[in-house]
């Protein structure tokens, strides 16, 4: 004959079911540490390895395990945050072909030039932010890809045309995009989006 169920005692309670009632706060994780770092960059605060490992609570040994070096892990925050400005333009802009691709492009520059953290981010340190953005290992060809994928989007549903291939195209846009990105940091003046925009509706349009 087995015992009857009981309700757990305040001695027997899982950490499970402290954790689900709040009583135990969940362990961070990598995607916690991008999270912080995302925080800390729009903030314009320099992103650290040791007050972003402080503050998710996790030694430095862990972080560096988790993210790798600052560089790389600079890198993802930003990334994370262009491709979202990315994805949301694709979700919302409704124009086709070459113009569609070219008001994405515009929007980028925009957010970027506007964006509080990159600016700050700039201002700091421009020449390792166009090292890690156009000379790094990741950054530049993602960007790459993602372009070379509004472009095909739109050449497959037959809304545009181009006489190059367009890998080389989509490089020449990011080359674009960086270019106004890094305008202040290489000649001390802003760029203006629109001026932007202007250029990739002449080549796309």
């Amino acid at each position: 004959m087995t015992e009857p169920a009981t309700e757990p005692t305040s001695d027997s309670v899982t950490p499970l079911q402290r954790q689900l009632t709040g009583q135990l706060p969940p362990r961070p994780t990598p995607l916690d540490a991008l999270r912080c770092g995302r925080r800390m960059f729009l903030r314009g605060d320099r992103v650290e390895m040791g007050p972003l490992a402080e503050e998710i609570g996790v030694n430095r040994a862990t972080l560096y395990r988790w993210v790798g070096g600052r560089e790389q892990f600079l890198t993802e925050v930003i990334w994370s945050l262009l491709s979202d400005t990315i994805d949301n333009e694709r979700d919302t802009v409704d124009d086709c072909g070459g113009e569609r691709v070219a008001r994405i492009l515009t929007t980028v520059v925009m957010h970027v030039r506007s964006n509080h953290g990159m600016q700050a981010f700039l201002d700091r340190e421009g020449e390792l932010a166009m090292r890690l953005l156009t000379m790094g290992p990741s950054f530049q060809p993602r960007l790459v890809r993602t372009i070379q994928e509004l472009l095909q989007a739109e050449v497959s549903a037959g809304r545009l045309h181009v006489p190059v291939p367009l890998d080389e195209l989509a490089f020449e846009l990011v080359r674009l995009v960086e270019s106004y990105v890094h305008r202040r940091f290489i000649t001390g003046k802003d760029a203006d989006a629109a001026s932007a925009g202007r250029i990739f509706r002449m080549l796309l349009c």
